[in-house]
């Protein structure tokens, strides 16, 4: 999920509106207005319009006013979530719903700040792979 989101933050939902939006595989129901909190992958506006509510009945981006850590990719000039409900976090107090561990898709209340720092951990991660030099294979001319 992380290395699939254009786009990781903590973000202030302020408005749902219902929309029949089409994006190249899926047509919108929810279009979200979000104010940026926080980034943490990629770069946004201060103010983001999001969609969600996927016309695939079982794996939708639901989303709900407040506070929330998002995961999204590009669907062409939209933002959409990147791992299905996966993509929203909910925030309540100082804490969300997160992985129990990096093996599991069981969610349980953690810090939001642990939350982040384990994203980020992630994010390092991927870039210092993707820096590191292949070995080219041996030619036989």
């Amino acid at each position: 999920m992380i290395r699939m989101s254009d786009v990781i933050a903590v973000v202030d939902v302020t408005e749902i509106a219902p929309t029949e939006t089409k994006g190249g595989n899926w047509t919108y129901r929810q279009r979200i207005s979000a104010t940026l909190v926080e980034v943490i992958k990629g770069r946004v506006e201060k103010t983001l319009t999001i969609y969600g509510m996927e016309n695939i009945v079982c794996a939708q981006c639901r989303f709900q006013k407040g506070k929330q850590l998002v995961f999204l990719k590009h669907d062409g000039d939209f933002l959409v979530g990147s791992n299905w409900h996966l993509s929203i976090r909910p925030i309540a107090g100082e804490d969300c719903e997160w992985f129990q561990d990096s093996a599991s898709i069981q969610l349980v209340s953690t810090p939001l700040s642990a939350a982040i720092k384990q994203v980020k951990e992630e994010i390092e991660k991927q870039k210092s792979a993707e820096a590191r030099p292949v070995n080219a294979a041996k030619r036989r001319d």
